[in-house]
């Protein structure tokens, strides 16, 4: 009988005529208006109203009441908010299965089985994961669950110090407003000075400690701690949060205090000083900088051994052991990384020659020299003595005869040149620029009559290191005497004295390419015996001792001993020559007296990486054809060729590391729009060889002693000979020089042993511009090899010939 009452209630409260079921559904018509109704009969009329389907729990009993308001109506969907808010009401809630069907259980059972995480989906309870950056997940979790409400599920994750939060969506959205404000990074920042333990190893100390509190459950936000090492002032840098900075703090100053009673072992392998030299040294340093201990540090002290650093080399692996505390240790090793670097080469090489004054007056009028790195060219007089051979190449006379402009400067380079003043005092030294000069000057000493070339030696040293360059034999010479008392057992005593051409060399390579050389020459001989019954010998001897200053790759000059010898010689007619009275008129004699300058020719250039390594070597290969070449008479030979073939010495090497180079900015000056004048357009993939320039032609290998080349090398082209790196393009010579200084500055390894040119190109869109090409380089894989190393880098490089006219103001 109830449940019929309940019906007609319901019907009446309704009051839904059959004509409003066919209203359109975007209509907000419908009412819900239940007085203490059976909740089952709530839902089925929902399930009518929605088209929704529900799983009831038989947990879900009682009556509910629900009011929408006499005036208006409510749309669908809310009418189905306000369901889900009278079951929430009720103590129940509806959990979604699919999307049209929910289960209806109650509130504490709904919020285990809620639906998908972190959507709302219109259900009562959504689950959301909040991660949280700085506050500590399972502290998070004990707070919030005293505000998220009965019905609410809230857990924390630990490994990834996060919220898992079941609740409704209007409560879950509030307590992510209170999470975000409490989740903020409160850590702090502090250094610590350390005294006698090194910063790396505290630091990966403190970064222990960090991992270990994270695996015995503190957050991995709380736990976190973050620290840099300063191994310059031996400092450390923390950032961690204030529970956390208390613990590191606490070990830091535990380390250090420990580091100051105990002393330890550290092996340290040298790449390029030598061990044994370096623990002298540091000896030295360590002896020099420690303190002495008063008296009351020493009581303070009595329990803590004092021991001073120990250091011993180890030979074989190159390695220097050191027995301190941290701090020593610290201190020894920074001044290791400092002090074991790469030395530079100098390459020494040397014309040791007697020039006759007829000879060195001619020398020192007629040799002309310029600059290396402007357009003038070198070359020395046309005539040398009575040599006939002409030393000035064509190219070179052509230029005095085409430029008269030339002349007078070339005029003026003969006052600054080899023997400016005939007769120089003694010791006394001039420079000039090297080219290609070198082996003409071996030339045409060896073909003037009245000089002669003692020796031509080259070495090669490390900067600071001295050479030895020495060519002769050790005679014996009597130093004492001793007889016996009955004028018997007489002995001799005897010392060994080294006769001949010794040249001693220490270079300094100074910063600019500049190379500071102590130089002692000597040279002597043996003149003869004092008297022809006696063994004594006499010698002479003449010595140089000076120290200069050259650019690298030109040469030095020193001369000023003069020797002077007298020849006596006679003539007469046979038999009536030797007549008494009558034989002075059938015979004469004759006295000449002759003065030879020792002159000692010396040109140091830099070795500082593998390519000038390999450009030094091509231009001895070069001197040493060129010889032969003057000796035979004929062709010079491919000495490279021979030497690859027999030795493979001219194969590549492997490289031992990967290095990578430093990045390079593009010009500054370089034109506009051209990309650092990448002209890949405008260039043709081979460039037809240009022919020899005039300023280029003291440059270039011709035979050294002058002469008619082959019918085939009658026009050489420097293309031909030498390759070059093409680095930018620019609009002018003075910007073209400036970026090559930029360049040498950024790549000193790689180029300071290069020489730049630049040479014109036309572009019809763009203009003109000068493209800066450095080299010499004998063959294409060798400037391919410098622009692998320029382009690595972040530069632009590319492999042409090595055209145009140098650079007057390149360095």
């Amino acid at each position: 009988m109830s449940r019929n009452k309940l019906l007609a209630a319901i019907a009446g409260l309704l009051a839904l005529p059959a004509a409003a079921a066919a209203q359109p559904k975007d209509r907000c018509e419908e009412r819900l208006n239940f007085e203490n109704i059976e909740i089952g009969l709530v839902i089925d009329e929902m399930a009518s109203r929605t088209g929704r389907k529900f799983l009831v729990d038989p947990r879900v009993t009682g009556n509910v009441t629900v009011k929408s308001g006499a005036e208006g109506g409510l749309c669908r969907e809310e009418a189905w908010e306000l369901f889900l808010a009278a079951l929430r009401v009720n103590g129940f809630t509806a959990t979604p299965i699919t999307a049209d069907t929910f289960k209806i259980v109650p509130a504490q059972i709904g919020a285990r089985e809620a639906g998908p995480v972190n959507e709302s989906n219109g259900s009562g309870f959504a689950t959301q994961i909040i991660r949280l950056d700085h506050v500590n997940a399972q502290e998070a979790a004990s707070s919030i669950t005293q505000i998220i409400g009965e019905t609410g599920l809230v857990s924390s994750v630990s490994s990834t110090n996060s919220l898992i939060v079941v609740d409704t969506p209007d409560n879950i959205e509030r307590i992510r407003q209170i999470v975000a404000r409490v989740d903020r990074d409160s850590s702090v920042v502090e250094t610590f000075s350390l005294h006698n333990s090194s910063a790396s190893e505290a630091a990966a100390a403190v970064n222990a400690l960090a991992r270990q509190a994270t695996e015995e459950g503190a957050a991995a936000s709380a736990a976190r701690v973050q620290t840099t090492p300063i191994a310059s002032s031996n400092r450390l840098l923390v950032r961690a949060r204030p529970e956390m900075m208390s613990r590191v703090r606490a070990i830091i100053a535990e380390l250090d205090a420990v580091g100051a009673a105990g002393a330890s072992l550290a092996v340290v392998q040298l790449a390029h000083a030598d061990a044994e030299t370096m623990v002298k040294l540091l000896g030295n340093l360590a002896e020099a900088t420690a303190p002495a201990p008063d008296a009351e540090a020493a009581a303070n002290l009595a329990g803590i051994a004092q021991e001073r650093p120990r250091l011993s080399a180890y030979p074989p692996t190159n390695s220097i052991i050191i027995y301190g505390d941290a701090e020593t240790q610290r201190t020894m090793k920074s001044v290791i990384t400092q002090l074991d670097v790469r030395r530079e080469q100098v390459l020494v090489e040397a014309i040791i020659v007697e020039v006759s004054d007829g000879t060195a007056r001619q020398l020192g009028v007629n040799y002309f020299a310029a600059d290396r790195n402007g357009e003038r060219v070198l070359f020395s007089s046309n005539t040398f003595g009575d040599a006939e051979r002409q030393l000035l190449s064509d190219a070179g006379r052509g230029l005095l005869e085409s430029d008269p402009a030339k002349q007078e400067d070339l005029a003026q380079d003969a006052l600054d040149s080899l023997l400016g003043l005939s007769g120089f005092s003694f010791g006394g030294a001039a420079t000039f620029g090297s080219g290609k000069i070198f082996g003409a000057i071996l030339t045409a000493i060896k073909e003037d009559d009245q000089s002669r070339v003692l020796s031509f030696p080259s070495v090669v040293t490390l900067d600071n290191e001295p050479a030895t360059l020495s060519v002769g034999q050790e005679i014996p010479i009597t130093t004492g005497e001793t007889v016996g008392d009955d004028f018997t057992n007489t002995f001799r005593t005897v010392s060994r004295e080294e006769v001949g051409i010794i040249l001693k060399v220490t270079p300094h390579i100074n910063r600019g390419g500049t190379i500071t050389l102590k130089i002692d020459q000597e040279s002597s001989n043996v003149a003869g015996q004092i008297i022809d019954t006696s063994t004594d010998l006499i010698t002479n001897k003449r010595a140089i001792t000076t120290t200069s200053v050259v650019d690298n790759g030109d040469i030095l000059v020193i001369g000023g001993l003069v020797d002077q010898s007298e020849e006596q010689a006679a003539s007469k007619t046979p038999v009536l020559g030797d007549a008494p009275l009558i034989g002075n008129l059938f015979r004469s004699s004759s006295r000449a007296k002759t003065n030879r300058n020792l002159m000692v020719f010396i040109r140091p250039t830099i070795i500082g990486t593998r390519q000038a390594a390999r450009v030094v070597t091509d231009r001895k290969l070069d001197f040493i054809s060129g010889q032969i070449a003057v000796a035979s008479k004929g062709r010079a030979p491919d000495l490279r060729a021979r030497i690859a073939e027999v030795t493979g010495a001219m194969a590549e090497a492997p490289p031992l590391r990967d290095e990578a180079a430093p990045a390079l900015a593009p010009p500054t000056d370089a034109a506009p729009g051209a990309d650092t004048a990448r002209e890949t357009a405008a260039r043709p993939v081979e460039p037809k060889p240009a022919a020899l320039s005039a300023a280029d032609a003291a440059f270039a290998p011709t035979p050294l002693a002058g002469g008619a080349p082959d019918a085939e090398q009658s026009e050489p082209t420097l293309s031909s000979v030498f390759h070059g790196a093409h680095l930018g393009s620019y609009r002018s010579r003075a910007s073209a020089a400036a970026g090559w200084r930029e360049l040498r500055e950024n790549w000193p390894l790689e180029l300071d042993a290069l020489s730049a040119k630049a040479a014109r190109f036309n572009d019809p869109a763009r203009g003109a511009f000068e493209r800066l090409i450095a080299g010499p380089f004998h063959t294409k894989e060798d400037a391919r090899q410098l622009c692998r190393t320029i382009e690595q880098g972040g530069g632009y490089c590319a492999v042409m010939p090595f055209d145009g006219a140098p650079l007057d103001d390149a360095p």
